[in-house]
């Protein structure tokens, strides 16, 4: 599917449009219309053609900006847009255009005039193959300019003393190393050095706070930002707030978005600042250091303060090499320099017989063979590409001689991947600076360039930079003078600070910093520029908080992304490449300074237009609504936003607008053209608001995405049936009680959300939407089912019920075919029908908190469907069912459970269901000989057999060489087990499990040595019943002497108490033919290799936790995976 992008707008969609148009055999277009669509696309064609090999061949990122600024490029945009418009228009045959000409014939035109300059235009031909430039070796003190900047600028005796404590850490770490154990975190995240307790002095206008009435209010407003607020005063405009624990910047957010305004005075340490105490390492295993952190957040200051530490350095390393690389850097030229840096290129280098630049290989062996033996230091400032890191690593060998390779960079997905590919590495990420120490640091530099300051600018400026030293340093020492000269007029500091995050690449002072941080973006493809621009909508003031699912929904509204599957994997992209931060359950949040960058760029490229909080409005939309060929095509409202500008301001063409805040008085029927309308968290919008929405037909009749979320409306209009192309519609956590019956007839409904609403039932019309791809009824008690009609709903692929009612699903959820996910946590469903089987293939179910989700078991199919009598066909969901919950936990596969208890396997079963791969079933007491048969030879495709007996055995089960030749996993519930393996008995069986109550004690042989492929046995031992009961103990005991005997080495045995889930520990370091894993009265874990208990051990690690699993599943407890972790 064609999307659109920042580049080339619509061009791609309006082509494959203009396509279906013509191909379609059932429209009866008009001569002239039809002639006018084929000229638009074969000119439209032309230009793409020309523009579709530089996208394809990879642009660098200064040739992509210079095509999204481009103003032939830019009319090539707005043109692709108006054609979209139009052929949509079109469709819904409500051209706008009036007249005897056809619908494009103003459009055909300017398509014929921009293609001719187009291809006219020598700029657009295809690009010559460049050839690599020749080599040119740099030096340790000629970095490339981006690094060159930062080691300039950055004066370390402006970090206010945080990176001296980041320092002696990673100094520590050069001369000792860190502890790489399983049981010690190879990840650390460097911690402010401040004690809690601080002293917080705010200043409001009082006329802000509605004195007297409300004199408590900032006392409660406050108390989420802290830890522990102890006490506080108001005095006048002054708010002094004593706690531990302080949020700062949650606390001034939390106040201006109450008030309006609020001045951060002083922040005052109740007690002395104190140094973390570190643990003395033992460290020596650590080879590799991988410093992570924000850009301008000081990791090549930390990286160039420790090569030039001349007391660990000079002395500790014979050899040292710093090179720093760039997001096209020339790895040759790189490892040359670390070759001439090392002093690797002399008489004793393997001479290079070939002409011209020497070839990577031949520098990769001559630096790992004069490195082999020495103790070295490495630093690689600013890594960009795995692969990249990849070629230097190989030639750097490694040695047991305390040589460090240190590396930095700014992506997320490097660090983790260097943690997890490397052993021998480190991760040290560089946290952003403490809210207190930006202020001081702000402050300090403020007051070296004023000599005299009246007032603090700080408080905005932190907030803007907080937690990048570099921005703080550029900015602060930038507006201080300016912000002196104003005085103490509030607005022009503002607006001083506005121009700032408007227009960071305008200011001469801060275009270095502008193009350190830019580098990021620079670095990003195109299609990931496009989703990111989108997130300049956000401001600093309001946190940066993007909410992940919000947004992504909207890219895919906009036409940006087709597929949810591709933008969640895009998002994730983004995070790991540090444009977003993880900050809570579905929220994110994006550096202001960064946030700065997109503003810009958004407005470069008049891809979104912001008016309210955060911009100057004199200069945010004049390059939209005030160029006569520039269309306002994104529209953002934020508090604040001027009321007056929508009377010199064209928004009819304006495809979508996103509200942000209580925002009011806005004129809906001059947008004429909206696809997206996003109305999120605006508690301004009521019932009556809506059903004028819904009755605004004209305007919103290309309407694709409806958010309503956290708005006051508490029903949908029956008008709602007006927005006949609505795609999304979230109407979460509103006061909706019910879903109109009028709700079927929105045919291209593709997701709806009516979590946390008051709905008790879904109306059977739901059944009509047949494009329904999500369907989210999560957090409602109020809902007990589900409405059999949703078997009709054949494209549905994700449908979440938890936290509901609900403790039955209808038999018709195996006719989703394209179901994916099934979400059914905290919800009485303990089953599913046994149709479910038909979709085995793709349905992962979710019925704990794990991300992966259980997959269904395999056996049923259609053919097996229509080969069941319809008599017999209502009876076998009497009979059988797939259990996804068992009273241990939720197992990773599901299992084919035969309903209720039997004497017999039923007829049914036998007759219908021979080719299942699992089941479950519970007898009186003995296996009957014919079913033992039937069970052992009629099921070819068993995998996984459970039995449980409620009266205690006579007889033992025999298991001879015949049948059960594909079983994997067998588990017995008795009151003993009493069953004996011959030898040949099920070839396959990895995992044998029992659980048992009490019985008399049995010495006789369980025959585990004939099971050639066994790998482990568990006991699970009901808890009113201990492993030491006679019984229980007499079986235990003939296991574990089997298992000494048994060739395969180990077999790993557990014994449980309970029915609790146990960390899987059973191996670390046992060289036994059988590890025993027993579970400790204080429901830990003790190892009888290492004698250490789970707690003990879980303690040990951070993020490199030992899972806790539960041991039912053999999916979860391969001994080898535990053995290699």
């Amino acid at each position: 599917m064609a999307v659109y992008s920042v580049a080339t707008g619509a061009l791609a969609p309006v082509l494959s449009k203009l396509s279906a148009l013509l191909g379609d055999e059932h429209l009866d277009l008009a001569e002239r219309t039809r002639s006018d669509a084929m000229f638009i696309r074969s000119q439209l064609e032309a230009v793409h053609s020309l523009l579709l090999p530089r996208i394809s061949w990879g642009m660098t990122g200064e040739e992509v900006d210079a095509l999204c600024k481009d103003e032939l490029m830019a009319e090539v945009r707005e043109l692709s847009y108006d054609m979209d418009d139009a052929i949509d228009e079109f469709f819904l045959e409500e051209p706008m255009a009036g007249g005897d000409g056809g619908p494009f014939d103003e459009l055909k035109t300017r398509v014929e005039d921009v293609s001719k300059r187009f291809s006219d235009s020598r700029r657009w031909r295809p690009p010559v193959e460049q050839h690599q430039p020749s080599l040119t070796a740099a030096t340790v003190d000629c970095p490339p300019p981006h690094a060159r900047f930062v080691h300039n600028m950055m004066d370390v005796s402006e970090l206010v003393e945080m990176d001296k404590q980041h320092e002696k850490e990673l100094i520590k770490l050069l001369e000792q190393g860190a502890d790489t154990s399983i049981y010690a975190s190879r990840w650390r995240i460097a911690t402010p050095w401040h004690d809690k307790e601080q002293s917080t002095v705010v200043k409001v206008p009082e006329r802000e706070w509605g004195f007297p009435d409300n004199r408590n209010s900032p006392f409660i407003w406050a108390s989420d930002s802290f830890e522990r607020l102890r006490s506080g005063s108001l005095c006048g405009d002054t708010l002094r707030l004593d706690g531990e624990g302080a949020n700062i910047r949650k606390l001034l957010s939390t106040l201006r978005n109450k008030v309006g305004r609020a001045q951060l005075v002083q922040v005052e340490d109740k007690r002395k600042r104190v140094e973390e105490a570190t643990k003395p390492c033992e460290f020596h295993e650590v080879k590799t250091i991988c410093i992570l952190g924000l850009p301008g957040a000081g990791k090549t200051t930390l990286a160039k303060l420790l090569y030039s530490h001349h007391s660990t350095t000079e002395q500790q390393f014979q050899h040292r090499a710093f090179v720093s690389l760039s997001p096209g850097a020339n790895l040759t030229d790189t490892l040359t320099d670390i070759l001439l840096q090392v002093g690797a290129y002399n008489d004793d280098a393997t001479p290079y017989c070939g002409t011209g630049t020497p070839h990577q290989q031949y520098l990769i062996d001559n630096i790992s063979a004069y490195l082999i033996g020495k103790k070295y230091l490495i630093i690689i400032d600013d890594v960009w590409h795995w692969e990249e890191w990849e070629v230097i690593r190989k030639s750097i060998p490694k040695n047991d001689l305390g040589s460090r390779i240190i590396m930095t960079t700014r992506l997320n997905s490097i660090a983790e991947k260097c943690r997890n590919d490397d052993m021998d590495a480190f991760v040290y990420e560089t946290e952003a600076l403490d809210y207190v120490d930006a202020w001081l640091l702000c402050d300090k530099v403020a007051r070296k360039s004023v000599t005299c300051m009246n007032i603090n600018p700080c408080y905005d400026i932190v907030d803007m930079c907080y937690g990048m030293p570099l921005a703080l340093i550029r900015v602060s020492s930038a507006l201080a003078e300016e912000i002196q000269a104003l005085d103490s007029d509030e607005r022009q500091i503002w607006r001083a600070l506005r121009r700032v995050e408007d227009g960071i690449l305008d200011i001469p002072s801060l275009k270095p910093l502008a193009e350190s941080l830019c580098l990021g973006y620079d670095h990003l493809p195109l299609y990931l520029r496009t989703l990111l621009l989108c997130c300049s909508v956000y401001h600093w003031l309001d946190g940066g908080i993007v909410q992940r699912g919000r947004l992504v929904t909207r890219w895919i509204a906009e036409g940006f992304v087709s597929e949810e599957k591709a933008a969640e994997g895009y998002f994730d992209e983004l995070v790991g490449r540090g444009w977003m931060k993880h900050r809570g359950l579905n929220e994110y949040e994006i550096h202001p300074m960064m946030l700065a960058i997109l503003r810009y760029k958004s407005k470069e490229y008049n891809f979104v237009t912001c008016l309210g909080t955060g911009s100057d409005t004199c200069t945010s939309a004049s390059l939209s609504y005030s160029s006569p060929t520039m269309a306002i095509r994104r529209l953002c409202l934020q508090r604040g936003y001027p009321m007056k500008c929508f009377s010199s301001m064209d928004v009819s063409h304006t495809r979508s607008l996103v509200i942000l805040g209580d925002v009011i008085g806005v004129p809906l029927d001059m947008f004429k053209r909206l696809r997206v309308l996003d109305l999120e968290d605006n508690i301004g919008i009521e019932d009556s608001h809506l059903k004028k929405i819904c009755e605004q037909l004209e305007s919103l009749r290309l309407l694709k995405y409806l958010g309503l979320k956290g708005t006051r409306i508490t029903k949908l209009p029956q008008e709602i049936q007006k927005l006949k192309q609505l795609e999304i519609l979230y109407v979460r956590s509103t006061g909706i009680e019910e879903l109109p019956w009028e709700i079927g007839e929105l045919k291209q409904l593709r997701t709806l959300d009516v979590r946390n609403t008051r709905i008790s039932e879904l109306p059977s019309q739901i059944g009509e939407l047949k494009h329904l791809r999500t369907l989210d009824v999560s957090n409602m008690w109020n809902i007990s089912e589900l409405p059999s009609q949703i078997g009709e709903l054949k494209h549905l692929q994700t449908l979440d019920v938890r936290n509901t009612s609900v403790r039955e699903l209808p038999s018709q959820i195996g006719e989703l075919k394209h179901l994916r996910t099934l979400d059914v946590r905290n919800t009485g469903v303990r089953e599913l029908p046994w149709q479910a089987g038909q979709i085995s293939g793709s349905l992962h179910v979710h019925t704990d908190d794990s991300d992966e989700g259980m997959r269904l078991p395999e056996g049923v199919c259609e053919d097996l469907i229509k080969g069941i009598p319809k008599a017999e066909l209502a009876k076998c969901s009497e009979v059988l069912s797939i259990n996804i919950v068992d009273r241990l936990g939720s197992p990773p596969i599901g299992i084919f459970k035969v309903i209720g208890l039997h004497k017999s396997i039923p007829k049914l079963i036998k007759d219908h269901f021979n080719v299942l791969s699992s089941l479950d079933i519970r007898r009186y007491n003995k296996l009957e000989e014919d079913d033992h048969e039937f069970l052992a030879n009629n099921m070819p495709n068993l995998q996984m057999l459970v039995l449980r007996f409620e009266a205690p055995q006579r007889e033992p089960i025999i298991i001879n060489r015949t049948g059960f030749q594909m079983l994997e996993r067998f588990l017995v519930e008795s009151r003993v087990p009493r069953i004996t393996f011959q030898e040949g008995a099920m070839p396959k069986l990895k995992h044998l499990e029992f659980k048992f109550y009490a019985g008399p004690p049995s010495k006789d042989p369980i025959g585990i040595t004939h099971l050639k492929s066994l790998q482990k046995v568990v006991f699970r031992c009901s808890k009113w019943y201990k492993s030491d009961n006679p019984g229980i103990k007499a079986a235990i005991d003939v296991v574990k002497k089997e298992a000494r005997q048994h060739p395969n080495r180990p077999i790993s045995l557990l014994i449980t108490e309970g029915d609790k889930e146990v960390p899987n520990i059973e191996a670390h370091g046992s060289s036994e033919n059988i590890v025993v894993v027993h579970a400790a009265p204080d429901d830990a874990i003790s190892c009888s290799s290492c004698g250490r208990t789970s707690t003990s051990i879980q303690e040990g690690t951070v993020r490199d936790r030992i899972p806790a699993m539960d041991l039912f599943w053999p999916e979860f407890n391969s001994y080898e995976k535990a053995k290699r972790n």
